[in-house]
């Protein structure tokens, strides 16, 4: 256990990796780079593909009361408004109205997105439920995707067939170095680890490096570190 503490303390190659997001698989998604708790940032929504072939002309996203002020960006699809809904939670929806024109086909892939600060929330999942417009060029047919779905891998196995919603992973506060964290989340995909050298929790531990975890498997008494649950205090190498 020395031994490998030692190794990994010492200098290891960084992970070239940059997570964006949790669920890369929606098809409106954040595409951004890892937020901070607690810090501005500007959240970057990527609006790969329109509904079954119909292009994209408006887009709707909801945003948690828990962030801070919100100025949206400029995009593709002119001035966004940002409207407070009173529903007791202060979440906000970024209204986008439409494009000057409906492409002929779907081919674009659209940016949209807006600054605020995050809250102070190290190791949550932060959801951007949105809606998506889109229209026939020829026919005025209009259709609707709703990337509203939050439980996903996160719920233990759900079924739910709603399609997902963007998510945004909350970082905290680090430095180069060892690390100190107390989690407060159940983070169950370390993956979000996978930019550190290791991650110890106890006489468990994690690394996304294949030299590192092969040691760690070796070491007889040093376990497996699969995911966090709340209330853990956990040390972490960057």
């Amino acid at each position: 256990m020395v031994y490998l503490r030692r190794i990994a303390c010492s200098s290891l190659a960084l992970s070239a990796l940059t997570l964006f997001s949790l669920n890369s698989v929606a098809h409106v998604s954040v595409t951004s780079g890892p937020a901070t708790a607690g810090g501005y940032y500007e959240v970057t929504l990527a609006v790969s593909h329109g509904c079954d072939g119909d292009d994209t002309y408006k887009v709707e996203v909801t945003i948690p009361g828990t962030f801070g002020k919100v100025r949206a960006t400029a995009s593709a699809f002119g001035p966004a408004t940002v409207e407070t809904v009173t529903d007791g939670t202060r979440s906000r929806v970024t209204r986008l109205p439409e494009k000057s024109g409906v492409h002929e086909n779907d081919d674009i892939s659209y940016n949209i997105g807006f600054r605020t600060k995050l809250p102070d929330t190290p190791f949550a999942t932060v959801y951007l439920p949105a809606v998506q417009y889109c229209r026939d060029d020829e026919t005025q047919d209009e259709s609707i995707s709703a990337w509203v779905g939050t439980s996903g891998s996160h719920d233990h196995g759900s079924t739910s067939t709603e399609l997902p919603a963007p998510a945004l992973f909350i970082y905290p506060a680090r430095y180069p170095g060892w690390n100190q964290y107390q989690v407060n989340e159940h983070v169950h995909d370390l993956s979000v680890f996978d930019d550190a050298e290791i991650v110890w929790f106890g006489t468990s531990a994690y690394s996304s490096n294949p030299n590192t975890r092969t040691m760690l498997e070796a070491d007889p008494d040093t376990s497996a570190l699969e995911q966090i649950h709340p209330g853990s205090e956990i040390w972490v190498k960057y």
